[in-house]
C-alpha cells in the first residue's frame, strides 16, 4: 500500500556514531571485537574512562561509557556544515524545545568539531554534529574483517522506541529532515497489539539510517546495525558467537525492505545488534513509501520479541 508524503529538505547526512552506557564494558568488548571484528582504539585523554571502537577511517564510531545501567546514551547524526547545524538549532528553538551545545570535552569524546544535543518527543537523546575526526592509520580488525560498509552512508542504522509515535515521527521529519522509506506493522505475539515500525532515510543511499518502533524498550534502543561486505563475513561472526556462547537476538534471515541478509546478536540491556550484508543502496528521486506485508523474506526468528 503506497503512502503519500511531501518531501522535505534532508538536514542529516548519516549516522555518525552511537554512545552506549554499560555496567560491564568487557561484555561489549567481546561482542564488538571478538564477534563482529571492530577495532578497539585509544580515545581522547579527556574521555579516558570510556572505550572506543573503529570500523573505518573515522577515529571511532562506537563510544562505550561506564554506567549504572545498560542503555543507549545517544545517537550522533552528521550534518554537512555549521549552517545546517544552525538550521536545526533554529527549528528546535521555534518549537520551544530544550537543547544544549556540546562542550569541548563532549566534542573531543565524539570526535566532532561542534554539535548540539536534545531529546525527541519519545525522550530519545540525539546529537547533531559537524566534522569527523579521522584516524592516522588504516582500520585493522582483530579477527580479519576486511571492511565495513560505511563511507557517505555512515555507521549503519539504529532503531529507537517511540511510544509517542506520530509526534516523534513528525519531529524527526520536520526538524532533522528524515524521510519515510516504508512502514511495517508488527504483531506482538498471539492476542497482542500490532505495533508499527517506520523506517526512515536521510541524505544517503542506505535504505534506512533510523527507524522508530511504536512501543517501549527498557534500554532505549531496539537494535543497531553494522553492514559488512559478504555472507562469509556474517557466517564467520556467527561461528565466533557460537564458540563464545553469545546468544542470538534473531537467527539468520533476509529482510524484505532493504534486502539485508543478517543475523542479530544480543548486547547488554537486551539491545539487538544486526550484522549483515547485501543492503540495498537506493535512488530516492522517485521513491514512494509503502506499508509492508512482512518484514522478512525468510528467517529472522526473533528470540526476544516477546520481551519488547
Amino acid at each position: 500500500m503506497p503512502i503519500k508524503m511531501e518531501r522535505l529538505n534532508m538536514a542529516v547526512k548519516c549516522l555518525g556514531y552511537l554512545a552506549l552506557q554499560v555496567k560491564d564494558k568487557k561484555e561489549i568488548e567481546k561482542l564488538a571485537c571478538t564477534i563482529m571484528g571492530m577495532q578497539k582504539v585509544a580515545g581522547p585523554s579527556v574521555g579516558a574512562e570510556n572505550d572506543y571502537y573503529r570500523i573505518d577511517q573515522r577515529a571511532h564510531r562506537l563510544i562505550v561509557m561506564p554506567g549504572e545501567e545498560d542503555k543507549l546514551y545517544c545517537a550522533g547524526w552528521q550534518v554537512a556544515d555549521s549552517a545546517a547545524l544552525e538550521e536545526v538549532r533554529d527549528k528546535l528553538s521555534a518549537r520551544d524545545m530544550k537543547w544544549e551545545e556540546l562542550s569541548e570535552k563532549d566534542c573531543a569524546v565524539r570526535g566532532v568539531d561542534e554539535g548540539l544535543a536534545f531529546l525527541d518527543p519519545a525522550a530519545n537523546r540525539h546529537d547533531v554534529c559537524v566534522g569527523e575526526l579521522e584516524a592516522d592509520d588504516p582500520f585493522q580488525s582483530p579477527v580479519g574483517v576486511s571492511r565495513f560498509i560505511t563511507g557517505d552512508m555512515g555507521m549503519g542504522h539504529v532503531v529507537l522506541p517511540a511510544p509517542a509515535f506520530e509526534e516523534t515521527f513528525e519531529f524527526l521529519r520536520e526538524v532533522l529532515g528524515f524521510e519515510l522509506s516504508d512502514e511495517l506493522p508488527v504483531p506482538m505475539g498471539a492476542g497482542g497489539p500490532v505495533l508499527r515500525v517506520r523506517f526512515m532515510h536521510c541524505a544517503n543511499p542506505r535504505h534506512h539510517s533510523l527507524a522508530i518502533f511504536e512501543g517501549q524498550h527498557p534500554a532505549g534502543c531496539v537494535h543497531w546495525m553494522l553492514e559488512v561486505p559478504d555472507l562469509d563475513t556474517v557466517g564467520l561472526a556467527m561461528d565466533r558467537a557460537e564458540q563464545q556462547g553469545m546468544p542470538l537476538f534473531a537467527t539468520l534471515g533476509r529482510h524484505t525492505n532493504d534486502n539485508m541478509l543478517s543475523v542479530y546478536f544480543m548486547s547488554p540491556g537486551g539491545i539487538g545488534v544486526e550484522y549483515g550484508c547485501d543492503g540495498l543502496q537506493m535512488d530516492w528521486k522517485d521513491w514512494k513509501p509503502t506499508i509492508l506485508e512482512s518484514g522478512d523474506l525468510w528467517g529472522h526468528q526473533y528470540a526476544m520479541m516477546k520481551d519488547l
